[in-house]
C-alpha cells in the first residue's frame, strides 16, 4: 500500500525514539567506547546524563514538534511571546505546547519514559517492540483513504484520524525524524567529552542511524537490509523513490 499520510502519534514517538538512538550514539562516539555497547555501557551513559536529558531532550525536538503540529510560524511566535515564554519557561511546558494537543503529549511523555526504561536495563529498544505500542502504517493508511463524503484525501493539510489523533504527510514526518536524529547525534558528541572540540560525525554512523530511523517510522515489518549497496537499503528503508529523494534532501539539510 502507497502511504500518504502518517499517524502523528507514532511519527513523534519515532522521533523520540531517534533522540535516545542517536544522542547515545554521539555519546559512545565521543567517549570512544567499544562496539557494540554492553549494557554496563548503556547504563553508565545514563546515569552520567541523567540530570540532564530531559532539559537536552526537550531543546532539540521543540523546534521539530512546533513544525510538526503548527502550520503558522509567525502567529506561534506571537502566541509564545503572549504567553511570556523565556529561557526560564520549564522544559514541561515548552513540550506540552510543542505538542499541541494533550494526547500527543502523552504520548510523548510515554515513548520517553518507554526509552529510559530499555536504557535502565542496559539496552536500547528494539524496532519490533517499539511498533508494538502503535496501530500499523497500513491500518492508518486505510482509514484515510476516503473523507466522509467519499472523496480521496489530497494535498498537504493534516486529517484528523478516528481516534482523535492527526494524520501528517509522509515527507513532513520523514523531515521531522531526520532532523531529530541529525541533531541529537550530533549533541550527543558534544556533550560527551571533554575535550573543547567534539568529534566530527562518523559518516557510517548517521548512515545507519537514518536507515533504522526510517524502518521505524515507515514499516510495519523490518525489511532485508542485507547487502553492502547502501544507495539501494536506503531506498528500501525509504519505500519509494519519492521517500528516498526526501530523505536525501533532509539529510543534506542537516548536515550542513
Amino acid at each position: 500500500m502507497h502511504l500518504t499520510h502518517l499517524s502523528s502519534h507514532r511519527t513523534a514517538a519515532t522521533m523520540v525514539r531517534g533522540f535516545f538512538h542517536s544522542f547515545m550514539a554521539g555519546q559512545a562516539e565521543s567517549r570512544r567506547l567499544a562496539s557494540p555497547l554492553q549494557p554496563r555501557d548503556y547504563k553508565q551513559l545514563l546515569a552520567d546524563n541523567y540530570d540532564t536529558l530531559s532539559a537536552r531532550f526537550v531543546s532539540c525536538l521543540f523546534p521539530i514538534l512546533l513544525r510538526l503540529t503548527h502550520d503558522n510560524f509567525d502567529e506561534v511566535a506571537a502566541d509564545m511571546r503572549r504567553r511570556h515564554f523565556s529561557s526560564s519557561t520549564p522544559p514541561k511546558v515548552l513540550l506540552r505546547y510543542a505538542c499541541s494537543s494533550k494526547p500527543l503529549y502523552d504520548t510523548v511523555v510515554a515513548e520517553y519514559r518507554r526509552q529510559m526504561s530499555a536504557l535502565l536495563g542496559g539496552r536500547l529498544q528494539p524496532v519490533s517492540e517499539f511498533r508494538s505500542a502503535y496501530p500499523t502504517n497500513e491500518s492508518v493508511q486505510r482509514s484515510l483513504q476516503a473523507d466522509p463524503a467519499g472523496e480521496p484525501i489530497a494535498g498537504n493539510a493534516s486529517y484528523s484520524l478516528p481516534d482523535g489523533g492527526e494524520a501528517v504527510p509522509v515527507a513532513l514526518a520523514i523531515r521531522s525524524v531526520v532532523r531529530t536524529q541529525m541533531q541529537s547525534y550530533v549533541l550527543g558528541l558534544s556533550s560527551g567529552t571533554q575535550n573543547p572540540s567534539a568529534p566530527a560525525p562518523h559518516q557510517p554512523t548517521i548512515y545507519r542511524l537514518m536507515i533504522h530511523g526510517m524502518v521505524a517510522l515507515l514499516h510495519d515489518a523490518t525489511p532485508d537490509l542485507s547487502g553492502d549497496n547502501l544507495e539501494m537499503l536506503f531506498r528500501r528503508a525509504a519505500l519509494n523513490s519519492t521517500n528516498f529523494e526526501t530523505l536525501m534532501d533532509e539529510m543534506t539539510e542537516s548536515y550542513l
